[in-house]
Order: structure tokens, then sequence, then C-alpha cells
């Protein structure tokens, strides 16, 4: 296996960005897809393509991604409510109910002070 490319990693995922916001769901999930190639341990090219699944609702592919952005950060709050999301859409609420859960364990970790 080649050794990353991170400007090409970085420069698809700027792509897929682009095409996200444009709704272009199935386009910006193959620059994360292609991103991936080059940097598979990036958790936010992982949340990324799982979002684009999530848009197209391809929950299952989703919750592939978003484990996998959760795998390499288990703090990933975003990853973790948007993967309840996808559980939550399939009707499977006992998996949703526990990454709502996890989702607002970090959420809420991230924004506490120290007294």
């Amino acid at each position: 296996m080649s050794s990353p490319n991170y400007d090409r990693a970085e420069a698809l995922c700027n792509e897929g960005l682009e095409l996200m916001m444009q709704q272009e769901w199935d386009l910006a999930g193959e620059k994360f897809q292609e991103a991936l190639e080059e940097d598979p341990d990036s958790p936010e090219l992982w949340f990324n393509l799982g979002k684009c699944w999530f848009h197209l609702d391809k929950f299952e592919l989703a919750i592939n991604a978003l484990a996998s952005a959760t795998g390499l950060n288990s703090e990933y709050a975003e990853a973790w409510a948007l993967m309840g999301s996808c559980y939550y859409a399939m009707g499977e609420l006992e998996q949703a109910t526990h990454c709502f859960s996890d989702a607002f364990e970090w959420a809420t970790e991230s924004f506490a002070v120290d007294c």
C-alpha cells in the first residue's frame, strides 16, 4: 500500500464539500471515497461519506462509514448523532437511542468547563 497523499485527499475533500453544498450527494460521495483511498484514517472523510449515504437514504452504508469515523475517533459526537438518525430511519430505536446517548455524552463533555 502506498503512503497517504494528504494534499490530494484534502483537495478531493474540498471538492466533495462543494458538491455537498449543492446537494449533489452521489458526486460528493464519490469524491470522499477517492479521498479515503489517499487517507483512510480520516474520521472526517468517513463522516462526510456517511452523510452523503444518509441523504441518499442508504442507511446501512451510512452506518458503516460512520462506524469507521467513530472507530477512529470515539468522541466524534456528530458522527454518533448521524448514526443514530440512520438507525431511527430504519426503525431500530434501541440502536438509535444508544447512538444518541453517545452523541450527547461526547457533545456535553466537549463543552464541560472546569470550575
